[in-house]
């Protein structure tokens, strides 16, 4: 386990501890679940290494494929 130490104000320490209070927490529950809520929150707004390539090959015009004139043509070539 890591201990991690912060530095807040008196007024942010006591905004801090009602909230946790009123979930019936500790400060280090509230603190440790709103920080793995917002690492989980920012994994799904970032896109991942591939998704980002797809999306710069798009912007760039760079391998694509198709156009495909039906729904039959792009499985064949997905199957392909």
């Amino acid at each position: 386990m890591t201990t991690i130490s912060i530095e807040i104000d008196d007024i942010s320490a006591r905004i801090l501890n009602n909230y946790a209070s009123l979930k019936k927490q500790t400060v280090e529950e509230y603190v440790y679940q709103a920080l793995m809520k917002r690492l989980s929150d920012e994994r799904t707004s970032h896109p991942n290494a591939a998704t980002t390539q797809a999306i710069e090959d798009v912007e760039r015009n760079h391998n694509i494929v198709g156009p495909f004139h039906s729904v039959d043509d792009l499985m064949r070539n997905l199957n392909a």
